[in-house]
């Protein structure tokens, strides 16, 4: 599917193609594993290809959700943009592949290939959209409303993921999802 919106957005570039290309790399997570750890500055960008990941981090020693990144969907930590040491951790939720794509190559690839930025924009915009949702449905949202849209978004979501990991992601603890869930 990543190829499929780079030709979408490149069309018939073939050498912007090719160059993207031979900079990406194809690579499989086991569900559970971790692929970014905190502590250094993350040099990748990741497009799930399959599977299901999931972006957080610790606070007072507790892991705190911070994004669900399905299929289709580019995946990055802050630190990415920043290139400055990362306090994010990226994990597998289910076996996925991913593509990687490396900060330094893109950002060659960005300079020579107009339609890559494009590509690069597209995607950006994409991610500050659903940034941004985020965000709103943080600060005047309800813990239930805020439960309510998730499924909206994504209602394969409880199937995929442990309870725990969506309470943090909403910013409640598991008892209180269980009573959104139960009403």
């Amino acid at each position: 599917m990543f190829y499929n919106i780079v030709l979408e957005t490149l069309g018939n570039d073939a050498q912007a193609l090719q160059a993207l290309m031979d900079i990406t790399e194809r690579r499989t997570y086991a569900q559970g594993e971790i692929f970014v750890r905190a502590g250094v500055a993350a040099n990748t960008v990741f497009f799930v290809e399959k599977g299901l990941c999931r972006l957080f981090y610790y606070k007072d020693d507790k892991e705190v959700t911070a994004w669900f990144a399905f299929e289709n969907t580019t995946l990055a930590t802050l630190s990415f943009l920043a290139q400055t040491p990362n306090d994010e951790y990226l994990q597998a939720l289910e076996p996925s592949t991913i593509i990687a794509v490396p900060y330094k190559d893109l950002q060659n690839l960005y300079l020579r290939y107009p339609a890559i930025e494009r590509l690069g924009r597209t995607q950006l915009e994409q991610m500050m959209l659903h940034l941004g949702q985020r965000l709103k449905s943080l600060q005047f949202y309800t813990a239930k409303e805020r439960y309510q849209e998730l499924l909206h978004a994504f209602p394969s979501l409880p199937q995929r993921v442990p309870q725990h990991y969506i309470a943090s992601f909403l910013g409640i603890t598991p008892e209180t999802l269980s009573r959104i869930r139960a009403s």
